[in-house]
């Protein structure tokens, strides 16, 4: 799962020692694979730390911390174009899509309480835009951004990062879409 070493641990000057890089990319692909609650997913991440796959077990919640760090996501975007290298031979059609997903953070309550009481009920959600193969469905490509962000401005370098790994057919509009520019 981690076949490219990550250097080191992130610098810092005070405060608890960071965890290795290297291991908490591990951590952060296997609990999502585990599909289990983070304190069970312990058990798994001592017997990754005995198998040597990690140098040290983290804390369940600082799994979590990593995963809201802007410093994990080039790797992760990395891993998930280097998934997708085994379908070159099979895949030259892709799709370009969205979705929204829901945190588990609300919106600031002060914002909220004096600005707009409606936004009490409201979750905080990102959106993430990829590109996926049509017949293997294989994603090849994904961008994360906040959720006032539009489809548009993603397209083309979904397309090149795409097309840095694969063939890429010449890509057309999504249906009724005419802000999408096509790329080849």
């Amino acid at each position: 799962m981690n076949c490219v070493k990550v250097s080191g641990i992130p610098s810092q000057t005070i405060g608890r020692p960071r965890m290795p890089l290297d291991d908490m990319i591990f951590s952060a692909a296997f609990k999502v694979y585990s599909t289990v609650s983070a304190r069970r997913f312990m058990c798994g991440l001592r017997d990754s730390q005995a198998k040597g796959y990690i140098s040290r077990v983290p804390a369940y919640n600082t799994v979590f911390k990593y995963f809201e760090s802007d410093l994990l996501t080039p790797h992760l975007q990395l891993r998930i174009e280097e998934s997708a290298l085994p379908l070159q031979a099979v895949e030259s059609a892709f799709a370009v899509d969205s979705s929204g997903f829901s945190t588990s953070r609300f919106i600031q309550c002060v914002q909220a309480k004096h600005h707009n009481p409606k936004l009490l009920e409201k979750r905080d959600w990102v959106k993430v835009h990829l590109m996926c193969g049509v017949q293997t469905n294989v994603v090849t490509t994904v961008e994360i951004t906040d959720r006032f962000a539009g489809d548009s401005p993603e397209f083309e370098s979904l397309v090149q990062t795409t097309g840095r790994n694969f063939t890429v057919a010449p890509a057309c509009r999504p249906q009724g879409r005419q802000d999408v520019i096509c790329c080849s």
